[in-house]
């Protein structure tokens, strides 16, 4: 129950760090912002595919669980513990030898010998339990079989063992353990007793190197949670989904005898898979056997890498050709494509820590699930191997924890070289049988570790790195030095130098621009005539975006607007939701926007950015709106909120952005005015220009418009006149509303500019002006009136004014049968042009006569 437990402790909280992680480091919501970005956004689509072997990986870790104890009497069946080796590794061998007799000496079950099959003669000690085998130079299987699968074929036919004998398979540098020998025993005894002679596989052990060569021993902790998973499941189930490792093979004589080991060359470099798909389609079946072996792990990353490649092509090798049915090759082949895909997820990973963007949430919680799954593997594996070590396991126990925290620090180092034996096997499917080295019995540490050290330690510094300098405030000595590198500074001079103006309207333009003459009025007089853009696709929505905005641009300076107001859409789940997250497909991305504001820069016109709250996402039958949000964690929606401004904010820097509007309408968050003044400040922290804030026209107070430069208002006030009202009559309306906009003005001690005023058109659109949505017959003349009149009742009480709405399909083929807020293609598009020609200088008409 422990094992289970700790295995779900273990998951649950990789599974919530990974999030608590993301969470700190990045802001979640915002949308891929280029073309790299968006690339990455793709590349994490591959996180998904790792799940399923994740789901097989956590179901078989806690199915395991230690043997029931039961007396451990001898039984008269012999074991075979046959070694296989090319004869190169005199010392290891000996050693291997040594570790069998010296184990069997202290738990006798059984009757046993020990089979060494060697290319070349080595020197052991000989005695009646030991039969060396030497493969002649001049054997030839038939089918060309190359490699250990010859030097087994030739045991295999050679051996003189009964046929009731069961042999172990082993490599040359295997270990055995007490527990081995007891599993050994009682699956033999079960597999005797029903008749079945399932083969058997247990748990592989990488800890005895942990002290010379701890890195790569930490590494191959992955192997024994493998085991325990994957692998541990499929003896559960019976079938070798996923092969079997040819140095833990326990199988009946009897068995062995009628299959072959001559499986040529393709089935050479991966032989045990290949054998083990075979006697799945003979019928045979697996079993789990309770108990370790203990190997070890390569002694070079070059090694490692390389131990990863063979294991990689000859597991190719025998899904492509292995004579079997498709059935019993597809599992095997789908954990292949699964594998070779898997670069590109730990790619993905790693380019996402450069972006820290948002990816879709399922993309998330799959990836999450299977990297928790992957770190668990790792944790699960290193705690059996420290609960086997021996001879003094006690000795490790002030070191686990700091174990296990440097095995989770190296998980990164671990994947890139895992991730480079697949890509080395893709580009370079070698066919041969690479033999890593793996030297005797020592204490020392080798001068490989402290390669491994350097090279962990160079891999974990440069993703430190990286995301330390993707935290840093634009502000920084680093990123100051960055932006004025030669190659940075001769892009940053085509844009304009940032200043932070003195007045509410744009900056005046320059004596050489070709402006027209009522933008350069307008701006003379501190006045923004201006027009807001509303975008709500990530890429604007349109094939040529630079064109269509700048068509769009061109007719608004046409018009003698000054400014334009750039909005969009960012959201929250719920009214009640704490997170505020810009959606991949209908928030506009940095390079969006980017072209948009170079877009209305190149027509002299000044930007105001507005990130806005959709509304359509929040309204309900309870009538929520974004007025009415009440997020379940006010504090968190505020650091959510912020961190999300903050970026838009350095996009305005960059750009050279005018004005940047903090927020729209939030009714029911105004009253935390500190929270307020934190986030405007940790704004101007990283934005020179302009800030404000636009109040909805109901509001009553607000307690940090002095943090402001001015103060914005979105005046959709109904004017209670009859529908039809002549342009008088709707100038009276007005009479009540500005003396509230003098009073919003003397309150706030701030300049006030209407950010939003504007009807559709239709009738009696006047009367609830910010009814957005109805099906009533087009009217042009009502949105013509409130157009003329509200110039003429407004224009000397305010700073400004944006009419609300176009977007970049402005003007509609249909416009004159269109009942939207957009006023291009109607007749209100003229009363616009009269409202901006108000400040023209009065004698410019004489001028020109």
């Amino acid at each position: 129950m422990h094992v289970r437990l700790a295995v779900v402790l273990t998951l649950a909280t990789a599974f919530i760090g990974l999030y608590a992680a993301q969470d700190f480091l990045w802001q979640r919501g915002r949308p891929p912002a280029n073309f790299f970005e968006q690339v990455v956004w793709a590349l994490t689509f591959f996180w998904i595919f790792p799940v399923l072997p994740s789901v097989l990986a956590c179901v078989g870790m806690l199915l395991h669980r230690p043997p029931r104890e039961t007396p451990l009497l001898p039984m008269p069946i012999p074991v075979c513990f046959r070694v296989v080796s090319r004869g190169q590794n005199a010392a290891v061998l000996r050693e291997t030898v040594l570790n069998v007799r010296e184990q069997m000496s202290r738990l006798r079950l059984f009757p046993y010998r020990i089979e060494v099959v060697t290319d070349i003669p080595v020197e052991l000690a000989i005695s009646d339990d030991l039969v060396p085998l030497v493969v002649p130079t001049d054997f030839r299987p038939p089918r060309g079989t190359r490699f250990k699968a010859r030097a087994l074929e030739y045991a295999r036919r050679q051996s003189n063992l009964p046929t009731n004998a069961w042999i172990l398979h082993l490599d040359e540098e295997s270990r055995i353990t007490p527990s081995l020998i007891a599993g050994v025993r009682t699956a033999v005894l079960e597999e005797e007793e029903s008749g079945r002679f399932r083969i058997g596989q247990g748990t592989i052990l990488y800890h005895r190197n942990l002290r010379r060569n701890p890195i790569l021993t930490l590494a191959d902790s992955l192997r024994t949670g493998d085991d325990l998973g994957r692998f541990h499941l499929q003896q559960r189930l019976g079938v070798t989904l996923f092969g079997l490792h040819g140095s833990f093979i326990l199988v009946r004589n009897s068995v062995e005898l009628q299959s072959t080991f001559d499986v040529g060359p393709a089935g050479s470099i991966t032989e045990d898979a290949w054998w083990a798909l075979v006697q799945m389609e003979h019928g045979h079946r697996c079993r789990w056997v309770h108990g370790y072996v203990v190997e070890q792990s390569p002694e070079t990353i070059r090694d490692f890498i390389k131990q990863r490649r063979r294991w990689y092509v000859g597991l190719v090798k025998c899904v492509l050709h292995a004579p079997t049915r498709l059935r019993y090759r597809l599992p095997l082949g789908l954990t292949l494509f699964l594998w070779s895909v898997s670069w590109i997820g730990v790619l993905a990973m790693y380019l996402d820590l450069v972006a820290g963007q948002s990816t879709l949430p399922v993309v998330r919680v799959a990836g999450n699930f299977s990297f928790a799954a992957y770190i668990t593997s790792y944790v699960f594996g290193l705690k059996m191997n420290l609960d086997n070590l021996r001879p003094r396991p006690w000795l490790l126990r002030p070191l686990r924890l700091p174990l296990y925290a440097l095995q989770i620090a190296l998980i990164p180092f671990f994947s890139i070289v895992e991730a480079l034996g697949v890509i080395y096997g893709l580009l370079s499917p070698d066919s041969g049988f690479h033999i890593i080295n793996k030297p005797g019995r020592s204490d020392a540490v080798t001068p490989h570790a402290w390669v491994h050290v350097r090279a962990a330690a160079a891999v974990a510094c440069l993703l430190t790195s990286v995301i330390v300098a993707s935290h840093l405030p634009p502000t920084s000595p680093l990123v100051q030095a960055v932006v004025h590198l030669p190659s940075v500074t001769g892009f940053a001079s085509t844009q304009r130098s940032p200043s932070l103006p003195t007045s509410v309207a744009p900056v005046t333009l320059p004596e050489q621009s070709t402006g027209n003459r009522m933008q350069a009025a307008m701006t003379a007089a501190g006045f923004q005539g201006g027009v807001t853009l509303y975008v709500d696709s990530a890429g604007g929505g349109q094939q040529d975006l630079a064109w269509s905005a700048q068509k769009l641009f061109q007719r608004l300076a046409g018009l003698g607007a000054n400014s334009v107001g750039v909005a969009f859409p960012v959201f929250m789940a719920g009214v009640a939701a704490s997170t505020v997250y810009a959606d991949p497909q209908q928030t506009p991305t940095t390079g969006t926007l980017s072209t948009i504001i170079d877009a209305a820069h190149r027509q002299h016109l000044a930007v105001m950015l507005r990130p806005i709250l959709d509304e359509q996402t929040l309204m309900d039958p309870q009538g929520d709106w974004r007025g009415t949000i009440r997020p379940a964690d006010a504090r968190h929606w505020f650091a959510s909120y912020g961190a999300l401004l903050r970026q838009y904010a350095e996009i305005a820097r960059v750009d050279q952005v005018e004005v940047v509007d903090v927020g729209t309408e939030l009714n029911s968050m105004q009253g935390d005015s500190a929270a307020w003044r934190n986030l405007i400040a940790d704004v101007r922290a990283v934005y020179p220009g302009q800030v404000t804030y636009s109040v909805n026209f109901d509001f009553e107070r607000l307690g940090f418009a002095d943090a402001l430069d001015f103060l914005g208002i979105d005046a959709y006030y109904p004017l209670n006149v009859p529908e039809g009202a002549s342009v008088k009559q709707l100038e009276g309306a007005w009479l009540t509303w500005i003396s509230d906009l003098n009073r919003l003005r003397a309150m706030a001690g701030r300049p006030v500019v209407i950010t939003e005023l504007g009807v559709r058109s239709e009738p009696g659109a006047h009367l609830k002006p910010w009814v957005w949505y109805t099906r009533a017959v087009p009217d042009m003349g009502e949105q013509q009136r409130y157009y003329e009149a509200s110039c003429s009742a407004v224009f000397q009480a305010v700073a400004g004014i944006y009419w609300w709405l176009v977007t970049l399909d402005s003007p509609y083929a249909d416009a004159l049968h269109d009942t939207s807020y957009d006023p291009l293609g109607k007749p209100a598009e003229e009363s616009i042009k009269a409202c901006f020609s108000r400040w023209l200088p009065p004698l410019t008409t004489a001028r020109r006569g």
